[in-house]
């Protein structure tokens, strides 16, 4: 039991970690989303930082011993409010941007995202159910096999290759970005509208 809470506890950090950096990357998008949740826009603000440095705390309190059950409750609670505000949107049948991952990965929510958030939900559940005591140290890793270590160590470069993809991709976006506000400049310069149909050319023959 104790290499599987080791693992949850690496999972949420890992997990609230990327979010809350991503989020403080794209406060102007994480201002958008949170205010086509029903935040009052003179909230949306504060709510956009408030956000992502309390996800960030969760992370760092999870992986340090003495507080990490203090950073499952707080994962339990901000998850918990997550999946409040899905669920309450989506039976109102409103489906605003998550920008979860800030600009990594910004879609509509929908029952995949609640569903997601709800095994997360649950796994930081399971941590707060457990208790301090059992959160309290590392799993001792002296009495794995040589299998057991090398499941371990791909698990690490796996993750590793997984992070690696989602900041080239960031940094992608990034690019892409600026290079639609280079064209839509081009266009302006030259009197073009994107939106207009191209005038026809010299007749055939």
């Amino acid at each position: 039991m104790a290499i599987f809470l080791f693992f949850a506890r690496l999972l949420l950090a890992a997990v609230f970690g990327l979010v809350g950096v991503a989020k403080l990357l794209d406060l102007k998008g994480s201002r958008k989303s949170v205010a086509a949740f029903g935040v009052p826009r003179s909230l949306a603000a504060p709510f956009a930082i408030f956000l992502p440095l309390a996800e960030l705390a969760c992370s760092i309190t999870l992986l340090v011993d003495a507080v990490a059950w203090s950073g499952a409750i707080g994962a339990s609670v901000l998850l918990s409010a997550f999946t409040a505000a899905i669920g309450v949107n989506l039976l109102r049948g409103r489906a605003p941007d998550c920008h979860c991952f800030g600009q990594l990965s910004s879609s509509p929510v929908s029952w995949k995202t609640l569903a997601r958030n709800a095994v997360l939900l649950a796994v930081a559940g399971l941590l707060v159910w457990q208790g301090p005591v059992h959160l309290v140290q590392w799993p001792d890793f002296s009495g794995w096999n040589s299998f057991e270590t090398r499941m371990l160590a791909i698990s690490v470069v796996l993750a590793a290759g997984l992070l690696l993809t989602l900041w080239f991709q960031f940094h992608m976006l990034k690019q892409n970005g600026r290079l639609l506000l280079r064209l839509e400049a081009v266009e302006k310069k030259l009197g073009m509208e994107p939106g207009l149909a191209l005038p026809p050319g010299l007749p055939v023959g």
